[in-house]
């Protein structure tokens, strides 16, 4: 799978396993649905997508980086592992998924947790490329229903992809320096 966030903003869950000698850990976290994770097309390594109507955050799938920081050297082993997160909630890790960029591309894949919950960042939808205008007008229309203090954002997938991955500071950068040497 290619980059799903590109603008992760960092929500984190500390999360203490119960391997001996390894610390608590604070991880970036999504809180989503099964149905979310389904869309994404991720390849799964071991165990099972998080369990339908569950919304008490008590099931976790995690990625190879996540599941080797919490002390399991052959991810697919942390599948029914339990853990504690935010210091009171015993959360079973249900799945493992192959690491994949979900930030910025050149940047390293940090653990990722998908959590089971009732909080969410951000609404995630499949449009056909054809109806895009017309699916981004209805969610604007639709937006102030949801109750949020936030004002909609709406943008392509491949739009934040190229922002994200646009290489302009860089070179504007280089090119100063270059201008400065040459000088």
């Amino acid at each position: 799978s290619g980059l799903f966030n590109p603008h992760f903003k960092g929500r984190h869950t500390t999360v203490q396993s119960k391997v001996p000698d390894i610390d608590r850990q604070a991880m970036n976290t999504v809180i989503c649905q099964p149905e979310f994770l389904a869309q994404l097309n991720l390849q799964w390594i071991a165990g099972k997508n998080l369990p339908a109507g569950n919304q008490n955050g008590a099931y976790l799938v995690v990625n190879e980086s996540a599941a080797r920081r919490l002390g399991f050297q052959q991810p697919e082993k942390a599948v029914g592992a339990t853990v504690i997160a935010e210091d009171t909630v015993t959360c079973t890790i249900t799945g493992i998924v192959r690491d994949f960029s979900y930030e910025k591309s050149g940047k390293r894949i940090d653990p990722l947790l998908f959590r089971t919950g009732k909080s969410y960042a951000q609404l995630y939808v499949s449009a056909d490329p054809e109806n895009a205008a017309e699916a981004k007008r209805r969610i604007i229309a639709a937006w102030p229903v949801t109750g949020s203090k936030q004002p909609a954002r709406v943008s392509s997938l491949a739009d934040e992809i190229a922002r994200n991955n646009s290489q302009k500071g860089t070179l504007s950068i280089l090119a100063y320096l270059s201008f400065i040497a040459l000088s």
